[in-house]
């Protein structure tokens, strides 16, 4: 409610200040191998494209051979009003980081959307940090919008543990 009398602008920078906190609370539950419970705490539209179990099994896969952090820099924030992936018609905002991992440096992409009042992951991806770079634009939700992107810093993105649909998920069908 309180949004709604910001400015444009005032909401973008709102938005860049606020994703970032809900993905790092996020992202520390897949640190610490939560994995249903980073399902449980994720978008809406994160849950319908993938089952529970199909998540906790691609979780397990893709960061078992990391083991543990030690290290998470955020490299880029991108801004977009919304995106034809998240049919919501919410706002997203795309982050990028290099993480080390004590197994392995990595590359992690986190799309976090607004479905209600606060921020959610809607998207994960993670790319070890010596694979082919991927442009920005396919990390899985802000892909298209309806304004030009407001994006900070260049980076590259990830592209592994992935929210694709699941055919072998339950859910939304």
């Amino acid at each position: 409610a309180v949004d709604t009398a910001l400015s444009a602008a005032a909401r973008r920078q709102r938005a860049k200040e606020r994703a970032p906190r809900a993905a790092e609370a996020w992202l520390s539950l897949t640190d610490d191998g939560q994995f249903g419970a980073s399902w449980d705490e994720a978008a809406p539209s994160l849950q319908r494209n993938i089952s529970r179990e199909a998540w906790k099994k691609r979780g397990t896969q893709a960061r078992a051979p990391l083991d543990s952090l030690l290290n998470r820099e955020l490299m880029r924030v991108e801004y977009r009003d919304s995106t034809a992936q998240l049919p919501s018609g919410a706002p997203v905002v795309a982050l990028q980081y290099r993480t080390a991992f004590a197994g392995r440096s990595a590359l992690e992409a986190v799309i976090t959307t607004r479905p209600d009042t606060s921020w959610k992951v809607a998207g994960y991806r993670i790319v070890p940090a010596d694979s082919a770079q991927v442009p920005a634009d396919s990390v899985q939700a802000p892909a298209d919008s309806a304004r030009a992107p407001d994006s900070t810093q260049a980076s590259p993105a990830p592209d592994s543990l992935q929210t694709q649909p699941d055919p072998d998920s339950t859910q939304g069908q």
